[in-house]
């Protein structure tokens, strides 16, 4: 019987009625008090009449009930996130928390996981105008496993936090240095230690801090000694404070200390790290000047450094979808200069019944990129170390290509679009991404800005070198005012790789639309459609509005215009569709 209710439930909930299926799935649950089927569909039903407390409460309901199946963590979520709730619910940290844990749903919790730190610590956060004061309410704030969650797998993208952590990490370092027990903030400096695994070590030590490490004896030198016994509290706290290399010989040397320390997120990343490095493929090999010099940039500063998969990036099916086409499964796919393998997993993991072809030039980002793929599941993709000019070696014909960020390090772009073009089906598509000359014209100035910042750390200035160690402490003593221009705002300056990869790339081309066109016919290859995003951003909209696309359909030069009036539209590149 209930399940006869049940059925003509969720029938109504399919056509719409919200107010009716409501309805029966409350009389079903008063003969059936526990139905996971029932709470979850008054969940939906609430949600859909903008009963968010109601909503959210069911969906607790049904999670309770269901033991915490996806599928109900996933409704949780998507209430969670259409409601736009901005205040702080007890009751969601757990299944929020729970949800984090799951590969699918991490990065769709990560945001709202902040929300519920900024509601829970609204003393704090609402003073982001300020700098953060330690005191005891921030001394809660950073031993919150909420908190540790929040910064042990992401790049902190947010100065304010990043304030924080800087506070806290000072603060525990002088507490050290006058005799205190730092163990209560153990499980905070493990997050921090991962995070600095994860933006190489970008939070450099100022120069109290640098003498107060030097005063007790917190070095490298100091930690790759075997026979010098240190706490656990000494040597975590000094991992957050060094570079990605001098982390890993830290880490191995002292893996037995770490492995006992009951820390399972630092050894974790500290294991993955090391394998990256120890787990390199050594087949194949790059015979081009500039791409060896490329390759081994990318050895160096592997880009882009990640551990959690945007389960809602776009698919390939999905990205051909929004031009007219599609992918079938005995379609090709081949990502192009894949890099750590990021774009290529997600779009992988999202169309399973296709093979995906990867290629790259990096032997360290291909290493990162099968783990990343095995960590995941993904099996459906096949990493190759091979230069984009060597593509013809594979005698393959793809269907759909997809090379973002990747023509423009090339010696000549325009012998790697050909070569691309060579092995795109007649009726294939390809996604390209290139450099805008115009949106960047501010980071030549920022470049100027760091290499004169350096200048004054050396004797001469022919002398003068890019270090990683000169980059940190310029990046360290940066100004509020400095860090509210949009390039700062970018999520490249929050990890050192990131940077370098922006602004201190050995080798890269810059274009406007105009000069792409003549890239595409050189190659014989036809302008189909931008793939520009409007979501947040009016006044691109209101400027398409003004100027809409001419009978004859979207062409280069019309972008080009669009781009003269606004010139930072393409800031995240020119992408873009192509084909024969």
């Amino acid at each position: 019987m209930p399940e006869d209710y049940l059925k003509s439930s969720q029938k109504l909930l399919a056509n719409g009625q919200y107010k009716k299926a409501l309805t029966a799935f409350e009389f079903v649950l008063l003969i059936k008090p526990n139905s996971v089927e029932a709470f979850r569909g008054a969940a939906q039903c609430l949600a859909k009449l903008n009963c968010w407390e109601k909503a959210i409460i069911n969906a607790l309901n049904a999670l309770s009930h269901g033991r915490n199946q996806v599928i109900d963590l996933s409704l949780l979520i998507d209430i969670v996130e259409e409601s736009r709730l901005q205040l702080f619910v007890e009751v969601l940290i757990q299944p929020l928390k729970t949800a984090y844990k799951q590969p699918t749903l991490t990065s769709r919790v990560y945001p709202l996981l902040i929300v519920q730190l900024e509601g829970k610590y609204n003393d704090i956060f609402s003073q982001k105008q300020c700098k953060p004061v330690f005191n005891d309410v921030f001394d809660q704030l950073i031993k919150d496993p909420l908190f540790h969650m929040i910064i042990e797998q992401h790049l902190v993208a947010n100065y304010f936090i990043e304030d924080i952590i800087l506070l806290a990490r000072a603060t525990i370092i002088n507490k050290l240095s006058q005799g205190e027990s730092i163990t209560p903030y153990l499980p905070f400096l493990a997050s921090l230690a991962c995070l600095t695994l994860l933006n190489d070590g970008l939070y450099g030590p100022t120069d109290s801090e640098a003498e107060k490490l030097g005063i007790l004896n917190l070095s490298l030198a100091d930690f790759i000694d075997e026979e010098n016994k240190r706490s656990i509290e000494e040597l975590v706290l000094t991992l957050c404070y060094i570079q990605f290399a001098d982390a890993l010989r830290i880490g191995y040397v002292n893996k037995d200390l770490i492995k006992f320390s009951d820390l399972e997120n630092l050894n974790l990343a500290l294991a993955f790290y090391s394998e990256v490095m120890t787990q390199i493929d050594e087949e194949g090999v790059i015979k081009r000047d500039t791409s060896r010099l490329v390759q081994s940039f990318y050895a160096e500063n592997p880009y882009p450094k990640w551990h959690v998969m945007n389960t809602e990036a776009l698919n390939a099916q999905e990205c051909l979808h929004s031009i007219g086409k599609s992918v079938n499964s005995t379609s090709k796919i081949l990502i192009a200069g894949c890099g750590t393998g990021k774009q290529a997993i997600e779009f992988a993991k999202g169309c399973p019944e296709l093979n995906v072809t990867a290629i790259d030039i990096s032997h360290v980002s291909l290493s990162y990129a099968r783990l990343m793929a095995n960590k995941y599941n993904v099996t459906n993709i096949e990493f190759i170390l091979l230069d984009i000019l060597d593509i013809a070696v594979l005698n393959l014909q793809f269907d759909y290509i997809v090379c973002t960020g990747v023509l423009h390090h090339m010696a000549s772009p325009q012998h790697g679009l050909n070569a691309l073009e060579s092995v795109l089906t007649a009726d294939g598509y390809m996604l390209i991404a290139l450099y805008s000359r115009l949106a960047r014209q501010e980071l030549a100035g920022i470049k100027s800005d760091l290499i004169s910042f350096l200048h004054t750390e050396e004797t001469s200035l022919a002398e003068t070198k890019v270090t990683k160690e000169g980059v940190i402490k310029w990046r360290g003593q940066l100004s509020d005012k400095s860090k509210q221009q949009p390039w700062f705002q970018c999520w490249d300056f929050f990890g050192l790789s990131g940077i370098y990869d922006l602004i201190l790339h050995p080798q890269q081309f810059e274009f406007d639309l105009l000069e792409i066109k003549s890239l595409l016919q050189s190659s014989g290859l036809k302008f189909k459609s931008m793939g520009v995003s409007l979501t947040n951003n009016q006044p691109l909209k209101k400027l398409i509005v003004e100027n809409p696309v001419g009978p004859e359909g979207e062409t280069l030069e019309y972008w080009h215009s669009i781009e003269n009036k606004l010139t930072n539209t393409f800031t995240a590149m020119y992408q873009f569709y192509v084909t024969r």
